[in-house]
């Protein structure tokens, strides 16, 4: 018995689902750099991910901690310090320093134009947060929605407000150690745990808003940081260098 055109174009449809959907979802790793001790901010032009080129870099600083790029600006935490740079040509003095109550663990772009939300060891500053799941190690800020790397696993908070912001906490996913970095974008966020990065899905609309793990990556070492660009990569930096994954389309939003 011949099949129907239809039935077999739904079953071709079919076998292309499953064949690439599990692929076009995972984390691949597609290459990255030794860089030794870094003292600053390097940029890296990361066109062809298995040999990036250094393009730029900010003057020798100690300690270089979290960074960020608002705008115009490129924003780097130096101990108690967040120095600003001109994004355009960060190899020029800093444009300006501010001074932060405590050291500074992590910076994220602000709620509004201009603004940057400075996490220390005391407080969240432009808005207060005290955190039921621990201390706060790192922090993800994407549209109205903060996602955290606390002691206990991931929180998401809710941000309204600009001149004088509110936080509410949405959700909260345990994890079996304190995750140490973290970066989300609309839908997603990747996860650094030790030696392991993690994808978790933080939309509240979504029907598996924080329902646990849904890939995984391991790299050699402890991972220090993790971003995701706009497109479908991610850089995790470890001691002495990064790696470039694939995320697929965990990505792109």
């Amino acid at each position: 018995m011949l099949r129907s055109p239809r039935a077999l174009r739904l079953a071709i449809a079919l076998f292309f689902l499953l064949a690439v959907s599990p692929g076009a979802r995972a984390l691949i790793h597609t290459g990255g750099v030794t860089t030794g001790t870094i003292a600053g901010v390097d940029v890296y032009d990361t066109t062809n991910p298995a040999s990036p080129v250094l393009t730029d870099q900010t003057e020798t600083l100690s300690p270089t901690g979290a960074f960020t790029l608002v705008h115009d600006s490129l924003f780097v935490a130096t101990g108690l310090n967040v120095r600003r740079y001109d994004s355009r040509d960060i190899s020029g003095p800093a444009l300006g320093t501010w001074a932060a109550g405590s050291q500074v663990l992590a910076l994220a772009d602000g709620p509004q134009r201009g603004l940057v939300l400075v996490l220390d060891s005391s407080q969240l500053s432009l808005a207060t947060y005290a955190s039921p799941d621990g201390v706060i190690h790192d922090m993800s800020l994407w549209g109205g929605r903060l996602t955290l790397a606390t002691d206990a696993g991931v929180t998401v908070v809710g941000v309204t407000g600009a001149d004088q912001p509110t936080l509410s906490r949405l959700g909260f996913l345990p994890t079996s150690q304190p995750p140490s970095r973290v970066d989300a974008n609309s839908r997603y966020a990747l996860v650094g745990n030790g030696q392991d990065v993690t994808v978790v899905d933080v939309d509240p609309a979504s029907a598996g808003f924080l329902s646990g793990t849904l890939d995984q990556w391991h790299a050699a070492s402890s991972v220090d940081a993790v971003r995701l660009d706009k497109a479908d990569r991610a850089y995790v930096l470890l001691p002495g260098g990064y790696e470039i994954l694939g995320v697929g389309s965990f990505g792109g939003r």
